[in-house]
C-alpha cells in the first residue's frame, strides 16, 4: 500500500517543505555558482528512471544538479579531465551534498523519490544483470539505502545488490531510516569521496574488467611464439618506441629465445585473449628488489580493448606475489601518451624525467620514469 500510494505522498510533501525551507540556500547557491563557474549554475545530466510498463524500458528524464566542474579547456579546444575541472567550490557541493539540492524539483515532478535507488548514468544500463535492472522498478532515489551503507566507497557488486535489497524491502519505516541516516552522514561528511579518490570508478569499467578477467591470460614465451614476436616487432604500428635493431628475423630471435631460457633475470611471457596468442610482456633486469616492466601488444585488431591493462595486472601480481620484488618500474618516452596512460590505469606513479636515456631513429630522447612498489600495489588492489 505504501509504495503504490502513501510513498508519492510523503514525497511531495516533504520536498515541498524542505524546498520552501531551503529556497534562501538555494538562492545564495544560484548566486555563488554563477561567479564560481562564470555562468549557468545549474548542470542538467539524462538519467534512467522508473521502468515504463508499457515498453519495459527505463524512462529517461534530466536530473537536476548545481554544477561542480567548471567547463575549462585546453589549447585544442577539449575539456580538461574531471578532476581538473573540480575546483574548490565544486568539492564543497559535493562533500556537502549541496550539489544534490535542485534535484528536489525532480521529487516535485516525480522523476525523483527521496529515497530509493540512485540515478546512476545512462551508459551503464547495458552493464546491469537482467536481475540488477530490476533497481528501476521504483522510482530512483535522492538517496538510498547503498548511499547509507558506504555511498560510493562500496563496490558495484554489493551496491547494486542493497538497491535490491531497498527494492524488496521498501517500507515507510526503512525510508525514515535511510533518512535519517542520511543527514547525520552529510552533517559529518563521511563515505563522501571525489574525483579520483572514489574506489568504486565507473560501473561500465569495472564490468569490462571483469569480463576481460576471464579471457586474458599470460603464459611463458616459447619456440612456437618466434614467428609472432617477429611480425608483431617489425610492424610499424609497433616499433616506434621500441629499441630494436630492426628488422628482426627468425634465425636470430630463436638464437635469442635459446639463449635466455632459464634465466632468472627475466621473465618473457604471451598475452592470449581466450586462447589466442595478442602480444608479448615480461620483466627484465630482475634482481631480488625489482624489476622492469615491458609490454607490446602485437595485433592490431586486439588493441584499445583493455587486454593490455589486464595482462599487466597480471604481471605485476606474478612480480609482487610470486618473485617477491619491492619494485616495479619502467621507461617510456615523453611523447608516448597512449602508454602513459595505460601505465598510470595499472597503478603505476611517474617519478621523473630521464633526459637523453635512449637512442631513438639516431637522436637522444627523454623518457619518464614510472614505478610501483609492493605497498602501493596492495592499496590498489584493495580498490580493485
Amino acid at each position: 500500500m505504501y509504495v503504490k500510494f502513501g510513498k508519492r505522498l510523503f514525497d511531495f510533501v516533504l520536498a515541498l517543505i524542505a524546498f520552501v525551507i531551503l529556497s534562501p540556500l538555494l538562492l545564495i547557491l544560484i548566486i555563488v555558482g554563477a561567479i564560481a563557474m562564470g555562468g549557468n549554475p545549474f548542470f542538467t545530466q539524462a538519467r534512467p528512471g522508473m521502468i515504463d510498463p508499457k515498453t519495459g524500458n527505463e524512462r529517461i528524464f534530466r536530473l537536476l544538479k548545481f554544477r561542480s566542474m567548471s567547463n575549462k579547456k585546453d589549447a585544442n579546444g577539449n575539456l580538461l579531465p574531471d578532476d581538473e575541472r573540480l575546483n574548490k567550490y565544486g568539492r564543497f557541493l559535493r562533500s556537502t551534498s549541496c550539489d544534490e539540492l535542485p534535484s528536489l524539483i525532480n521529487i516535485l515532478k516525480g522523476d525523483l523519490s527521496i529515497v530509493g535507488p540512485r540515478p546512476l548514468l545512462v551508459d551503464y544500463l547495458p552493464y546491469y544483470t537482467k536481475e540488477e535492472h530490476r533497481r528501476h522498478s521504483l522510482r530512483p532515489g535522492l538517496t538510498g539505502y547503498a548511499q547509507v551503507n558506504g555511498r560510493n566507497t562500496t563496490p558495484w557488486d554489493i551496491r547494486l545488490g542493497q538497491d535490491l535489497y531497498y527494492v524488496d524491502h521498501c517500507s515507510f519505516g526503512l525510508d525514515l531510516k535511510v533518512i535519517v541516516k542520511t543527514a547525520l552522514k552529510v552533517v559529518k561528511r563521511s563515505d563522501i569521496l571525489v574525483g579520483k579518490a572514489i574506489p568504486a570508478g565507473r560501473l561500465d569499467n569495472y564490468r569490462k574488467d571483469k569480463d576481460m578477467k576471464a579471457c586474458v591470460s599470460i603464459r611463458p614465451f616459447e619456440k612456437k611464439d618466434v614467428p609472432n614476436k617477429v611480425r608483431w616487432i617489425n610492424d610499424d604500428a609497433n616499433n616506434t618506441y621500441l629499441h630494436y635493431n630492426l628488422p628482426l628475423n627468425e634465425k636470430d630471435t630463436l638464437a635469442w629465445f635459446e639463449r635466455n631460457q632459464g634465466r632468472k633475470d627475466r621473465v618473457d611471457d604471451v598475452i592470449e585473449f581466450e586462447g589466442v596468442p595478442v602480444g608479448i610482456i615480461g620483466l627484465l633486469s630482475v634482481t631480488e628488489e625489482s624489476g622492469e616492466y615491458y609490454v607490446t601488444m602485437g595485433e592490431p585488431a586486439y588493441k584499445g580493448k583493455g587486454i593490455a591493462k589486464q595482462a599487466s595486472r597480471l604481471i605485476l601480481e606474478y612480480g609482487f606475489k610470486e618473485l617477491g620484488l619491492k619494485e616495479i618500474y619502467l621507461y617510456t618516452e615523453v611523447d608516448n601518451k597512449p602508454a602513459q596512460h595505460l601505465f598510470e590505469r595499472c597503478g603505476f606513479r611517474q617519478r621523473g624525467i630521464a633526459e637523453n636515456s635512449a637512442m631513438n631513429k639516431g637522436k637522444p630522447v627523454d623518457r619518464y620514469y614510472y614505478s610501483i612498489s609492493r605497498e602501493e600495489w596492495e592499496d590498489d588492489q584493495r580498490t580493485l
